[in-house]
């Protein structure tokens, strides 16, 4: 499935967190509004936020837009457990990739940008990163 944009993308996130995970039957409240990361997830028992910063690549070279330079150089405690960066590929349908702040770090240069170096590792499909996502809400 290819997406139009980032927007897009973070859009069949949300679908997916709502579909593959049942946020709502779970104690789990997906926000609407993206102040600190694309997707802010609220968690009842034992009380918790969590945070997924989404990027969407398009026919370019790098990603650029909107990388959270701060969050990567200064990793506070607290938003560094609790965040993780979900990447799409136009060229790489099907497939995403689920970093944590210390792996992301490795592939933004100086210019911050996402290098596309990241691609070259294999993706997980769509039931993995719905494992993936729910092991780390349940952690």
């Amino acid at each position: 499935m290819t997406f139009r944009d980032e927007k897009d993308f973070e859009n069949h996130i949300r679908e997916l967190l709502e579909s593959e995970i049942a946020m709502q039957d779970l104690g789990f409240t997906i926000l609407k509004y993206t102040g600190i990361a694309d997707i802010i997830i609220c968690r009842e028992n034992p009380q918790a936020v969590f945070f997924i910063e989404v990027k969407y690549a398009k026919d370019m070279m790098s990603v650029t837009e909107g990388i959270q330079t701060e969050i990567l150089s200064k990793m506070p405690p607290y938003i560094d457990n609790h965040l993780i960066w979900l990447l799409g590929s136009e060229k790489h349908d099907g497939q995403y990739w689920l970093l944590d702040s210390s792996e992301m770090v490795r592939f933004v240069s100086d210019a911050h940008n996402i290098s596309r170096t990241i691609f070259y590792r294999g993706g997980l499909t769509k039931t993995e990163l719905a494992n993936r996502l729910r092991e780390w809400l349940y952690g």
